[in-house]
């Protein structure tokens, strides 16, 4: 599947990578390509009033990345503790040098 890569400065839009080549080919062999571009027929536009907004006939939401918060908190939790068990040596090491 093609990646949609844009980059935007100032006024000017650039496609990066083969982004363009992909819109090309696209475009000449009239494919659908899930939440890249879409061949609707020209009576799906009728039925649209002509609206070409490009959200009509492609979704590209993209769902974000689910997290396993209980694996998060035990990684946390286990980070904490080797914090602490850090610092008793530090404060170990730095008491038996008169720190």
């Amino acid at each position: 599947m093609p990646v949609l890569i844009i980059k935007r400065e100032k006024r000017k839009i650039s496609c990066m990578g083969d982004t363009f080549e992909d819109i090309c080919n696209a475009y000449e062999n009239r494919k659908s390509v899930e939440k890249f571009c879409y061949a609707s027929p020209i009576s799906e536009v009728r039925d649209n009033d002509y609206n070409l907004n490009i959200p009509r006939y492609v979704d590209t939401y993209k769902e974000s990345e689910r997290y396993n918060l209980d694996e998060i908190k035990r990684e946390l939790s286990t980070i904490n503790k080797e914090i602490a068990r850090n610092n008793q040596v530090i404060d170990e090491l730095c008491r038996k040098m008169g720190v």
